[in-house]
């Protein structure tokens, strides 16, 4: 045994298969991360726009107001402070990203954010325009409502 741990032999082949897992781990190994990358990408645009459609489901209806104690407030007024908690941080940082290399992910977001984007932009405007922002609410509704988003 103390032969073969000696001679050359033993050397070259544990050298020769240390070099092949190193080849290995260097070829499959941008792919895992990357993968893994994806799939963070995707798991927090998901946990964003979940948050998002919370405060959708959470709107009151805008014709009526709504009694906080001994305060009535316009349901208009009061999901105006709602919406206005609205982000897209993440979608912004990432939807370059995923539309050049994952372009399922963009598909699956592109369409509600650019609809959320557009209450944002009403909601930074000097003097927002209710019936336009109701509009594109009840919008935003439907489309939740008809896509299903599963949101875990």
């Amino acid at each position: 045994m103390y032969e073969f741990l000696t001679s050359g032999t033993f050397w070259t082949a544990s050298s020769t298969i240390i070099t092949f897992i190193g080849v290995l781990i260097a070829l499959f190994l941008p792919f895992y991360t990357k993968k893994k990358e994806y799939t963070n990408m995707k798991e927090l645009i998901k946990l964003e726009l979940k948050n998002n459609i919370l405060i959708f489901r959470d709107l009151e209806d805008f014709n009526k107001s709504k009694n906080l104690g001994e305060v009535t407030i316009n349901s208009t007024d009061l999901n105006i402070a709602k919406l206005k908690i609205l982000k897209l941080n993440i979608w912004n940082e990432y939807k370059y990203k995923a539309s050049i290399h994952n372009n399922n992910i963009y598909k699956d977001f592109h369409d509600i954010n650019t609809q959320i984007a557009t209450i944002i932009a009403l909601l930074s405007t000097e003097k927002i325009d209710r019936f336009t922002l109701q509009y594109s609410c009840m919008c935003i509704k439907k489309s939740i409502e008809e896509k299903k988003f599963n949101m875990g």
